[in-house]
């Protein structure tokens, strides 16, 4: 830079970093599990992981490191898809921990819906 310019700053709206959050979580567990990126966001779409867990949890989530929230994401798709629960895990409406990790008040979707 040279002397006499003023640096340039990138400013990011909260809504950007939250669609970037959700964007980068996508590739994570896609990189992680194997599978096309196009396929785990059809995953998290029609389980309503995105606009019913992510998004509303970011405060909470994106304070997490890499593994543990790409770890957390793929218990939560397995939960919501019916899939295997881990025993030591309780997850339910309104729930505050998961294994020792506090989680988002919208951890699990309202069934009664």
């Amino acid at each position: 830079m040279l002397q006499n310019e003023l640096p340039t700053y990138i400013i990011v709206l909260p809504q950007q970093a939250k669609v970037a959050f959700v964007a980068t979580s996508i590739g994570a567990v896609a990189r992680t599990s194997g599978k096309s990126y196009g396929g785990v966001y059809d995953r998290k779409v029609r389980r309503g992981l995105i606009f019913n867990y992510i998004y509303p949890c970011y405060d909470t989530l994106y304070t997490n490191s890499r593994e543990n929230f790409v770890a957390d994401l793929l218990q939560c798709l397995d939960n919501w898809e019916g899939g295997a629960v881990m025993s030591n895990t309780t997850v339910y409406q309104g729930a505050t921990q998961v294994v020792g990790r506090p989680v988002c008040r919208y951890g699990m979707p309202n069934l009664g819906r």
